[in-house]
């Protein structure tokens, strides 16, 4: 496992990336990506709301006591399968296990990010927005 990756030119505290970096440009699963390289993730559902057709969840990805990413997710009930609408109801499980139990196909859009956060579209067997803060481990 890894926290962050070093630029190999100058070991200055400048020169290191923090471990979301690959996320920011990227339209891989934050889910995949935590579990696959890190141990101890936790999920958590800390807030959750349907109202005027919409579901709006907030949640986190916990690793030991530190919050590593908070997630805001607007999904149009409407707009999607009505097995991951139950899913999304049940404020158990992360957006990227659903697809991937599922076998939804999506496409991810990022449509801005800045240093720390990105906001990106999935687009497909199911359709939502998705704000994501990272923060360092």
């Amino acid at each position: 496992m890894f926290d962050s990756i070093i630029l190999r030119d100058n070991f200055s505290e400048e020169n290191i990336m923090p471990w979301y970096n690959v996320l920011l440009n990227s339209t891989i699963s934050t889910t995949r990506y935590l579990n696959d390289n890190y141990s101890n993730v936790e999920f958590k559902v800390i807030g959750q709301e349907e109202k005027n057709g919409h579901i709006y969840r907030i949640s986190e990805f916990i690793i030991g006591n530190k919050i590593i990413v908070h997630s805001t997710v607007d999904m149009d009930v409407a707009e999607n399968p009505s097995k991951f609408v139950e899913i999304m109801r049940e404020q158990i499980t992360p957006i990227g296990d659903a697809l991937r139990d599922n076998k939804y196909i999506v496409e991810r859009e990022i449509l801005h990010h800045d240093a720390t956060s990105k906001v990106y579209v999935m687009k497909g067997d199911v359709n939502l927005k998705i704000t994501e803060k990272y923060y360092n481990m």
